[in-house]
């Protein structure tokens, strides 16, 4: 894998689980709202100690779903055990989209009740 995207249990060389992925996956989940790269334009020397050492993790925005940075955060806990596993971030996933498609419906949105028609 690629060292930007690895839990730091791993890359320091410690045992590690499957809680590894959740973090990765944290980071990706970041990535699909920020449109960018995590970590861009960090120099790989100054990602191991910012990253790895200090626990630099990526910002979050102010207009994103509140739900989803709590849930982004508790994917790259820096303890691992602190981390959710896969099954519960799907359920907080599904919770988070059902909570946004209910707002799209009530604002009128596509399946909404905005009257639209053909």
């Amino acid at each position: 894998g690629t060292v930007r995207y690895m839990a730091p249990e791993v890359v320091r060389g410690q045992p590690y689980n499957e809680r590894v992925d959740v973090y990765s996956f944290g980071l990706l989940l970041w990535e699909m709202l920020a449109y960018q790269r995590v970590f861009e334009g960090i120099p790989l020397r100054q990602f191991y100690k910012s990253v790895i050492t200090d626990g630099l993790r990526p910002e979050m925005e102010a207009h994103w779903s509140p739900a989803l940075a709590r849930l982004m955060k508790s994917c790259w806990a820096p303890n691992p055990d602190a981390r959710p596993d896969i099954e519960a971030v799907a359920a907080a996933l599904r919770v988070i989209l059902a909570q946004v498609s209910l707002c799209h419906r009530r604002s009128g949105g596509p399946g909404g009740g905005g009257g639209g028609g053909n």
